[in-house]
């Protein structure tokens, strides 16, 4: 006879150092949170499994109570960490931290160390009753991963024989993380190991810093999809929901905001204003042929034919500069004083 209250076992779990190297998991940005799946004809979730692990060893788990519930497995692989599967789940019928035994609330690691897979155990010849009337009855699938908890027992990654429908609303269990049957086999037989680390997040937390940069690296077919009226999940029963709700943004909608708001702003030409005349009329002239104030010369055309405009000769102005007004003279751009109407030649633009 074995009991679940949280799902708890006669055993106790042996306590187990935990790793505090995840340090990826101080990071957090709780603003995204919409996670989808496909539904079967049933309205179940469907599991997607996206790539198998390289190294089994370089595992791990990450646990949302966010709706829709779900149980991701990620592998380490060098400097990147990559999502492998997202498998639907179920966990505690009350929301928070777990405190004592019986308060049907799922335990969360977060912002601590993560929890550890310490037994692997056949399970599919265990009984509980859940006190509804239907007796003692198989509830756990084929696997028991039972978790190091520091303060519970019996806490444990388990399948969710007779309780399949309970994954609709990702809501019901006693403490424990409830798959699928057939996914908690699939768990075991592609991922799972003795010493794996689990980390569970509070219901008030969006992926992981790493998560959002998995989710980016899928193929376009793997991506979060966007939630459809066939594939919207069921909301849970302590949800509050009303016809004067407004839609959150689904998550390609915040992260596609979430990059734009990071992108560099192009820069604003300014408006340019035009405050200079027509044309300009010469006094007197004094060519530069540089910006140095000590290249002086005379200014010749390509024939070596000396070119200088009349004094009191009246110029076409383009525009202007600091001091000085730009005007046209044989096809190039020269500069006259505004104050003393000194034509002066420093950056010769060919107009023509």
């Amino acid at each position: 006879m074995t009991s679940c209250g949280g799902c708890s076992r006669e055993k106790k779990d042996d306590p187990a150092k935990l790793d505090e190297s995840v340090s990826e998991i101080r990071n957090t940005d709780p603003s995204i949170t919409d996670f989808t799946f496909d539904l079967d004809k049933d309205g179940i979730p469907v599991k997607r499994v996206i790539a198998p692990a390289r190294d089994r060893n370089k595992c791990f788990i990450v646990i949302s109570k966010v709706h829709p519930e779900h149980l991701n497995v990620y592998e380490v692989q060098g400097k990147d960490t990559l999502l492998l599967a997202s498998y639907p789940a179920c966990v505690a019928k009350n929301r928070g931290q777990k405190q004592v035994r019986g308060d049907n609330k799922t335990p969360e690691s977060y912002p601590g160390p993560p929890f550890s897979i310490t037994q692997i155990q056949d399970a599919s010849d265990w009984h509980h009753d859940f006190g509804d009337g239907r007796g003692s009855i198989p509830a756990y699938g084929h696997w028991f991963m039972r978790l190091a908890v520091p303060g519970h027992s019996g806490i444990g990654i388990h399948g969710s024989t007779n309780n399949r429908e309970s994954l609709k609303v990702g809501r019901g269990s006693e403490g424990c993380i409830r798959l699928l049957d057939e996914d908690i086999i699939h768990l075991h037989d592609n991922y799972a190991f003795v010493g794996m680390k689990v980390i569970i997040l509070p219901e008030d937390h969006g992926p992981l810093s790493f998560e959002k940069e998995a989710l980016r690296k899928l193929p376009r077919e793997e991506s979060p999809r966007l939630e459809t009226p066939a594939n919207k999940p069921t909301l849970p029963p302590d949800s509050v929901a009303t016809k004067d709700s407004k839609q959150k943004p689904s998550f390609l909608e915040r992260l596609k905001k979430k990059e734009k708001e990071t992108e560099p702003t192009p820069p604003v030409e300014p408006e340019v204003i035009k405050t200079w005349p027509d044309s300009v009329r010469v006094k007197k002239h004094r060519l530069r042929l540089g910006p140095d104030p000590d290249e002086f010369g005379i200014f010749k055309d390509d024939k070596g034919v000396a070119l200088c405009p009349e004094e009191g000769e009246v110029l076409p102005c383009i525009g202007e500069e600091g001091d000085y007004f730009k005007v046209l003279f044989k096809g190039h751009e020269l500069y006259i004083n505004k104050e003393k109407s000194i034509l002066q030649l420093i950056n010769i633009k060919n107009h023509e």
